[in-house]
């Protein structure tokens, strides 16, 4: 959170915020909610903040060193930075999975990505992660795995659909007619049924990597 006077309690730099985030949070006293591309800010309005966490979006930039400098540059000297990204695909199979039901019933998908591109799991290697952060000017860089189990509700067209929607096959599926769409859901569902216990839902298996790092106590923006 920024400086600010006693009592007050800072704000949010959000990434990705949507409507319901601004519903569900909006009413909290401190909270704001900004819009911005880190990639090419100078520093985030409000800053700068005791530490900054970011929720599985760093693997989605297109320059990630530039993205995390500009989190430096917005937080105070000495603050930190916590970060969970997604792993590889071993790790987390029903991403793959959802997205090789889809692929039968949709247009054709985007080339699959290479070298450094943004994708789902760009960051599934320790070591140039740990660099895109010690490239960036972060001191004390630590990358560790991260297990977590994601529930997800007895639904299997709702539930195809969400992981359609967050992978490679997003897109395609967006374009694609009613009648296709509910062929990629069904398709989906199928590879996805190993995951799901009738009745009481979905468990997904998700290997994140927790990443943590501090600025320099002497940083200026």
């Amino acid at each position: 959170m920024p400086d600010g006077p006693a009592g007050d309690d800072g704000g949010a730099a959000c990434e990705g915020v949507g409507e319901g985030d601004r519903e569900r949070f909006g009413s909290h006293t401190g909270v704001s909610f900004i819009t911005g591309d880190v990639e090419t800010l100078g520093v985030v309005p409000g800053a700068r903040f005791d530490a900054v966490h970011s929720r599985m979006t760093l693997m989605l930039l297109a320059d990630p060193v530039a993205g995390l400098a500009t989190i430096r540059r917005s937080i105070r000297p000495g603050g930190r930075l916590a970060a969970t990204v997604f792993r590889d695909g071993g790790a987390n199979p029903w991403l793959p999975a959802a997205m090789l039901g889809a692929a039968a019933y949709v247009g054709p998908l985007p080339p699959l990505p290479v070298g450094d591109e943004p994708e789902p799991f760009a960051f599934a290697d320790p070591v140039r992660v740990k660099a895109f952060f010690t490239t960036a000017g972060y001191t004390d860089v630590e990358v560790g795995p991260h297990d977590v189990t994601l529930i997800a509700p007895d639904e299997p067209d709702t539930v195809a659909e969400w992981l359609i929607e967050i992978g490679p096959a997003g897109a395609a599926y967006r374009a694609a007619a009613p009648a296709d769409q509910a062929a990629a859901r069904s398709g989906a569902a199928r590879l996805l049924e190993r995951f799901r216990e009738v009745g009481a839902g979905y468990r997904l298996p998700a290997g994140h990597w927790l990443i943590t790092a501090t600025t320099d106590r002497t940083d200026e923006p």
